[in-house]
């Protein structure tokens, strides 16, 4: 749905506000004219490599891939002040004209728009969250390079315009060689909207995304600010204007006008956050609740089916645990003696066709004798030798899933270790049955030759070869030998080592409880 505002009156009143409005200041915090690019100063040269590498890798593939790889809003949930308080950590590298961190920039170019449109509080709203999409530089978000996420912004799929900020770096960009988009139209045609135009990729279409996705009631002019306000080709050079439509037209007005504080509302003079905060959270409340992951159920209705889950997942527990008989008491009377009580846990593994399936299981031992601590059991019914569960507290919910994946988790580990015991004992298997293949070879290969009949002189020869053979042969059935009595105790120390390593991670116990 497209929620329109009426269109802002231009002219010279707009530009000087009276009334002690925002006043637009004659240099940046540099001393400098704003968005001077060719001052010669250590930022600019951070300024200049950034756009370097923004040119040269933001390309109609690259722009594709991020919009559908972030376009899920599936990496973290969080509310808009959260993300605002992740941009204390962040200094935009694009900018020539500030280097405080980024929440300052927020509150200053909100709280300039509201002195000077105080009617206007979708313009607050949007000047408050215009640039939250930075967040993308922080690992919950992805972590992606300054180059991927600020700076300039400008349509890809088609001729890079000349007015872009050091414009010179396309040259290494390949779209730039491609003649499907090295044109003035690309893969676009003359007026198709904006909306239809890929843009490259940035914190401006994040938010963008984000804001649409989760059903904002902020107007079309608050979603085109926030997806252009980078967009300085257009807005300030004139450029691309063949690829808009009316619509684009209008909006543009409003982007205008929001541009002027976007830009030099900068400065080193800080805003009270505690005194502010609260007006801008009543925006947020009305006008956008969530950040980048859309959710429509309420908090305690999350909570409930957790806890209906946890339930669930205990009952199926239990239940195969006395199905399969997984646990078996191995004492019907409490003693006071020791906090631990022992149990006796089998394993059983169905064996139908799974040789002839290509299935291969090591061999786990059929009881293991262990001490826990924690997870309750008791014999109800001793003429079955069932065990039953403990009544257990809605509060140990959480605790028992922790146990079951712990469990889990363990038995993973333990079948991923005997794959690697088993390829392991594979490899020696083959190493030493070629070494005694070639032994047994070369010992027939020399009682061969040591059976040709031969005169007198070489006889001496052939005996040393016939006594060669006789070594060779004894040497390989002593490995043949060694080998069949050797492997086997190998494997069941390793099995017992992966036991005790199982069941401690699974119960917490000493090693000694179990050996």
């Amino acid at each position: 749905m497209t929620i329109l505002v009426e269109q802002p009156k231009t002219g010279v009143a707009d530009e000087a506000k009276g009334n002690g409005g925002f006043v637009v200041p004659g240099t940046n915090s540099f001393g400098n004219t704003f968005r001077d690019y060719d001052a010669e100063s250590e930022r600019q040269k951070t300024v200049e490599e950034f756009y370097r590498m923004n040119h040269i890798h933001q390309t109609h593939d690259f722009v594709k891939r991020m919009r559908e790889k972030y376009g899920k809003l599936d990496r973290v949930e969080m509310s808009i002040w959260e993300c605002i308080e992740l941009l204390n950590e962040f200094v935009d590298e694009s900018d020539p004209d500030l280097d405080e961190p980024q929440i300052e920039h927020l509150l200053q170019t909100a709280e300039a728009i509201r002195k000077d449109y105080p009617n206007e509080d979708w313009l607050h709203l949007t000047g408050l969250i215009h640039d939250l999409g930075k967040v993308l530089l922080h690992p919950s978000f992805g972590e992606l390079p300054q180059w991927a996420v600020v700076g300039d912004t400008f349509p890809v799929g088609c001729a890079f315009d000349e007015c872009n900020v050091h414009h010179k770096h396309f040259k290494e960009n390949p779209d730039c060689h491609n003649p499907k988009f090295n044109t003035k139209f690309g893969v676009y045609s003359e007026g198709c909207g904006l909306n239809n135009v890929l843009m490259s990729w940035g914190h401006d279409d994040y938010m963008y995304l984000v804001a649409k996705e989760n059903k904002t009631t902020l107007p079309s002019a608050g979603l085109f600010i926030i997806r252009y306000h980078s967009f300085y080709p257009l807005h300030k050079h004139g450029a691309y204007q063949y690829l808009m439509n009316e619509e684009d037209r209008e909006n543009l007005k409003w982007l205008h006008i929001f541009n002027k504080y976007d830009l030099y509302s900068k400065s080193k003079v800080r805003v009270d956050v505690d005194k502010v905060k609260p007006y801008y959270m009543s925006l947020i409340e009305k006008k956008l609740q969530l950040f980048c992951k859309k959710s429509t159920k309420p908090t305690e209705e999350k909570r409930r089916e957790k806890l209906v889950h946890a339930a669930y997942l205990k009952r199926s527990l239990m239940a195969t645990l006395q199905a399969h008989n997984l646990f078996f008491s191995s004492s019907s009377s409490s003693s006071s003696m020791s906090s631990y009580r022992k149990l006796r846990a089998g394993l059983h593994v169905p064996s139908a066709n799974l040789r002839t399936k290509g299935v291969s299981l090591p061999k786990i031992p059929q009881m293991i004798s262990l001490q826990r601590d924690g997870l309750s059991l008791r014999e109800d019914n001793a003429a079955t030798g069932c065990t039953q569960p403990r009544p257990m507290a809605p509060s140990n919910d959480e605790h028992l899933v922790s146990k079951v994946y712990a469990i889990l988790g363990a038995i993973a580990d333990r079948a991923e270790m005997h794959n690697i015991i088993g390829a392991q004992r594979n490899d020696w298997n083959h190493l030493l049955t070629g070494s005694i293949n070639a032994i047994t070879l070369t010992a027939s290969l020399m009682a061969g030759i040591s059976s040709i009949p031969a005169g007198e002189v070489a006889a001496p020869h052939f005996l040393a070869f016939k006594l060669s053979s006789v070594i060779l042969f004894a040497a390989a059935t002593g490995m043949m030998l060694i080998t069949s009595k050797i492997q086997p105790s190998q494997l069941s120390m390793c099995m017992h080592h992966m036991d005790t390593y199982t069941l401690s991670k699974c119960f917490g116990c000493r090693h000694s409880h179990y050996e």
